[in-house]
């Protein structure tokens, strides 16, 4: 493996790391031949200061730079050191907080009479049985 799928490698298992602890985060990256390294561009979805999340970053600046020295990726915030093309990778978490202002979700109640549990061997629940498990849906 050469020096730039290893620092790839690398980045995209910290990338994981960060997008499962800060699920506010987006990362866009790529390898940019002229200056020989990564730019990497961190966002988040408002204003968020994160000192835990600095923490890492810093910590994980400091291996990378350690480790590869001039080959080392670069960090910024929001493309303010540096302006990624197109083609940059985008990551985002799994979790992204899409519907934190929208309204909650209305269930329909229904019942199911007798012939239609028998001719489509249901299974009967109560009523009760029933709103438990729409709740737990």
């Amino acid at each position: 493996m050469n020096k730039k799928e290893e620092i790839k490698k690398q980045l995209t298992e910290w990338f994981n790391i960060m997008l499962a602890k800060y699920t506010w985060l987006k990362i866009k990256y790529e390898y940019n031949e002229a200056k020989e390294c990564y730019l990497v561009s961190f966002y988040s979805s408002s204003d968020i200061e994160d000192s835990d999340f600095d923490k890492d970053v810093l910590e994980f600046e400091e291996i990378m730079d350690n480790k590869y020295e001039d080959y080392s990726p670069l960090f910024c915030d929001n493309e303010r050191l540096f302006k990624l093309s197109p083609k940059a990778e985008e990551l985002m978490s799994w979790t992204p907080d899409i519907f934190a202002n929208e309204a909650p979700v209305e269930v329909a109640k229904f019942d199911l009479d007798e012939s239609f549990v028998s001719h489509n061997n249901c299974i009967e629940a109560s009523q009760d049985e029933f709103d438990y498990l729409m709740m737990a849906a």
